[in-house]
C-alpha cells in the first residue's frame, strides 16, 4: 500500500487501515537520534517553545501528569472525533478503532495521555513500527483558563523524555 501512494497503512489481526495523501516527517529531538538534526532556524524555534513551556509549567496551579493507556479506546476515539470533526469528518473510523483494539490487545498500541489536574489536556495515539514508536494522531485540548497553552508540545516533550528508559 505504501508503494501505491498511501501515506499511512497498518494492520492488526483481520483489520487494515490505510490513508491517502499524507505527508510525514521525522525530526531529531535528541542529539543521539539517527535522524537528521533540525535546521538552525527550527532548532531556535524549539528552544523558544521549550522556554514558553517552562514558563507555562511554572505558572501551573495544580499538577500535570503523563499517563499511559488509562483511557478506554472508546473515549480515545470520541476525543479524536470531536477534535478532528472537520468537513470531511474524522479519519478514526470504526475500522481504525477495531485495528487499534487489536494492537492494544497485542501490547503494540500506546495512548499517551496528558492531564492537567483531572482534566484531559491532550493525547497521542501511537503504535510500534519497526524499532520506532509511530504517533498516528494527536488530540490537544486548549481550554479557556487552562495554564497549558501548548498541550501537544508538552505531551510530545514528556513522551520523548519518558520513552528512552523503556
Amino acid at each position: 500500500l505504501l508503494e501505491a501512494g498511501f501515506g499511512y497503512a497498518f494492520g492488526a489481526g483481520d483489520a487494515l487501515a490505510a490513508q491517502l495523501a499524507s505527508r510525514r516527517s521525522v525530526l531529531a529531538l535528541t542529539k543521539a537520534s539517527p535522524f537528521p538534526a533540525a535546521p538552525p532556524a527550527l532548532a531556535r524555534a524549539y528552544t523558544k517553545r521549550r522556554k514558553d513551556l517552562a514558563r507555562q509549567l511554572r505558572r501551573l496551579k495544580g499538577t500535570c501528569s503523563l499517563r499511559l493507556n488509562t483511557l478506554p479506546l472508546e473515549r480515545v476515539a470520541e476525543e479524536l472525533r470531536a477534535t478532528h470533526a472537520g468537513g470531511a469528518g474524522c479519519w478514526v473510523s470504526d475500522g481504525v478503532a477495531a485495528a487499534w483494539a487489536a494492537l492494544r490487545e497485542a501490547g503494540e498500541l500506546f495512548v499517551f495521555e496528558l492531564f492537567e489536574g483531572d482534566e484531559l489536556a491532550g493525547l497521542d495515539v501511537a503504535h510500534l513500527a519497526g524499532g520506532c514508536i509511530y504517533v498516528a494522531t494527536r488530540c490537544g485540548k486548549r481550554r479557556p483558563g487552562a495554564a497549558l497553552g501548548s498541550p501537544g508540545f508538552l505531551l510530545a516533550s514528556a513522551t520523548c523524555a519518558w520513552l528512552p528508559g523503556r
